[in-house]
This record gives structure tokens, C-alpha cells and sequence, in this order.
């Protein structure tokens, strides 16, 4: 997992060099199929249309332009982990300067293809309210 307060150049550095960390992960029992649990809403509007050559590359654009590791600016965490022939990588974003959205989290299951390539399977997002019915539980609904 990538620290909130690590600045940005380390932060590139650790997601890069996470590509050899996530297959030394201990993988999950469960396929992610059975990891697809309620919790998660399926997101498709941001599908990539291309593979890449390691699975931590589908969150370089986010950490080319993410502006966090100064004081009152929002955290980003990464976390890979080996599930069977997938990888699962939950990115986790906290600290936005909204006063209902606590944090958002957006989960991806990738799979390498014949192409050599890890494609984007599955996308989830689900949000961390200030506010509504469960403050501070994650939710697939909206924050008010």
C-alpha cells in the first residue's frame, strides 16, 4: 500500500515498482468471481480500451496527475494482490475537498490475455460517506 503522506515522485516510484511486489502478494482463496461481493457498484465509464504490460500500469495516468502529498491535499493508496490468474487492484482516494464524500474507492480485477497483455475484467466503485444513512461505511449509493 502506498502511504498518505509519501510524496508524489516516492509514490510513482512505489506503483512502478509494485509490478514485481503484486505477484509476491499472498493471493486470496476465494477466485474474484466469489471476491465480486454486494458492496461494489459494476462502473464501466471509464473501461480502458488498451492492455498493459504490468498490472500497476492502468493507475499511471491517475498518479501522473494526482497532486496529493502536501499538507490539506488528498491521499491516494494503491494496493495489488494476486487472486488465482487475476490481480486485483483497489485504489482508494480520501482527503477531496467535499464536504459529503469521504473517501472513493474504484476496484479492478485484470487478467493477462494471450496477447501478453493485462486487461481491465471488472470495475467496481463504491464511496465513504460524511453523511446519510451509514456515515463512514463504504456504499455503492451516492453520498448526499
Amino acid at each position: 500500500m502506498i502511504g498518505y503522506g509519501t510524496p508524489l515522485g516516492a509514490r510513482i516510484a512505489v506503483a512502478i515498482g509494485a509490478v514485481a511486489l503484486a505477484f509476491g502478494c499472498t493471493a486470496a482463496s476465494q477466485s474474484p468471481e466469489a471476491a465480486d461481493m454486494p458492496g461494489w457498484r459494476p462502473d464501466s465509464s471509464h473501461e480502458p480500451a488498451r492492455g498493459y504490460r504490468y498490472p500497476a500500469q492502468v493507475f499511471a495516468e491517475a498518479l501522473e496527475n494526482f497532486t496529493g502529498g502536501q499538507e490539506g491535499a488528498p491521499g491516494l493508496a494503491i494496493e495489488l494482490s494476486e487472486q488465482g490468474e487475476h490481480v486485483v487492484a483497489i485504489s482508494t482516494e480520501s482527503g477531496m475537498l467535499d464536504d459529503s464524500v469521504e473517501a472513493v474507492q474504484q476496484r479492478l480485477v485484470l487478467e493477462r490475455r494471450s496477447d501478453g497483455l493485462w486487461w481491465v475484467r471488472e470495475r467496481g466503485i463504491r464511496f465513504r460517506c460524511y453523511r446519510g444513512a451509514q456515515p463512514g461505511r463504504w456504499t455503492t449509493e451516492l453520498c448526499p
